[in-house]
């Protein structure tokens, strides 16, 4: 029997460049810059989808951190502290279709409150904020996930089971497994669920919100304090114990 393969034209690959919805996955040591080979080499575009890497980690989203430059990008309300703003971004040859004067070219961006004042101005205030060098907010968050990582890292053995804390800034996620997670297929085949529900649960009755189902990310914004981390720790020393 012949099969015949017919060849498809790829526009673009569009991806998380960490997987923040399982927890943080990060990408292979290669991956990214794989992938900016690649779309140069066969003309499709790399779409950043940063709605959640973006403005957690630096103000110039992940891209600015691991130095791949995708051709378009995508960010969620953390551009406006919460406010819901969406933003696409990228390289003036691909945003300028949006406003191309040629209406059979042009790409057309619809939404009930596209630029919308209250939202908007949120959006600056937020991106002076994070780009003040009295406030500095990711040197703050850094040196919490830091404090944070580093107690979990002295607690988690006293468990006595396998276990790996993943941190990429203010965002962090314990994996009850012996390894940096590399996929959603490597978590479900190593982790442990159950003990990952019984904590999160025990944690939240120590007064500490962990959200409540397995291999969710935890998050330290700006308010939190060093005694914010250390009453986590305690908290979580307690849990363990109990577990």
């Amino acid at each position: 029997m012949l099969y015949v393969v017919q060849k498809y034209d790829v526009a673009c690959i569009l991806l998380e460049p960490i997987l923040q919805n399982i927890g943080i996955v990060k990408p292979k040591e290669g991956y990214l810059e794989g992938l900016r080979k690649m779309a140069d080499a066969h003309g499709f575009l790399l779409i950043f989808d940063e709605v959640k890497t973006g403005f957690r980690h630096a103000l110039g989203g992940y891209q600015s951190i691991c130095g791949i430059q995708p051709d378009l990008s995508t960010f969620g309300k953390a551009v406006a502290n919460g406010y819901p703003l969406g933003v696409i971004a990228g390289k003036k040859e691909y945003m300028d279709y949006f406003v191309d004067p040629d209406r059979s070219k042009r790409v057309m961006i619809a939404g009930t409150f596209n630029a919308f004042p209250l939202t908007t101005a949120a959006a600056i205030a937020t991106l002076k904020k994070l780009g003040s060098a009295e406030h500095r907010v990711y040197e703050h968050v850094e040196a919490l996930g830091a404090r944070l990582e580093q107690g979990y890292n002295e607690i988690f053995p006293k468990l006595g089971v396998p276990f790996y804390v993943a941190r990429q800034g203010s965002a962090f996620c314990t994996y009850f497994m012996d390894h940096a997670p590399v996929n959603f297929h490597d978590i479900l085949d190593n982790h442990n669920f159950e003990l990952d529900t019984q904590y999160r649960k025990k944690l939240i009755k120590e007064g500490i919100f962990n959200f409540p189902a397995p291999i969710k990310q935890g998050s330290i914004s700006f308010a939190h304090t060093e005694d914010d981390i250390d009453r986590t720790l305690e908290a979580t020393e307690r849990v363990i114990k109990s577990l």
